[in-house]
C-alpha cells in the first residue's frame, strides 16, 4: 500500500504543477490583459461622454479624436465576452 500511495504521489506531482501554473498564466492575462482592457474602455468612453456633453458637434474634430479612441479601446477589448458587456446586448451596442 506504501508503494502505491508513493507512486500515486510521484505522478500526481506534474498534474499539480500543470494546475499552478495554469493559475498563474490565468493570473497573469487577468492582471496584464483583462483589467487593464476594459480600466482603458472606461476611461475612454468617459472621455468621449464628457467630449459629447461638453460639444455635441459632429464636426467637431475633438468630439471625433475622442471617438476613435474609445472605438479603439473598444475593439482591443471586444472579444472579452462576459460579464457587463453581455448584459442586455451591450457587446453589440458598443460594436455598433
Amino acid at each position: 500500500m506504501k508503494r502505491f500511495a508513493l507512486a500515486l504521489a510521484v505522478l500526481m506531482t506534474p498534474i499539480a504543477s500543470q494546475a499552478e501554473t495554469r493559475r498563474e498564466t490565468i493570473a497573469t492575462v487577468i492582471d496584464t490583459h483583462i483589467l487593464p482592457g476594459f480600466e482603458q474602455l472606461a476611461l475612454s468612453t468617459k472621455a468621449l461622454s464628457k467630449q459629447a456633453t461638453d460639444a455635441c458637434d459632429p464636426t467637431s474634430e475633438r468630439l471625433r479624436a475622442s471617438y476613435h479612441i474609445a472605438f479603439d479601446t473598444w475593439i482591443s477589448a471586444s472579444h472579452l465576452r462576459f460579464g457587463r458587456t453581455e448584459v442586455e446586448d451591450r457587446a453589440f451596442a458598443l460594436a455598433f
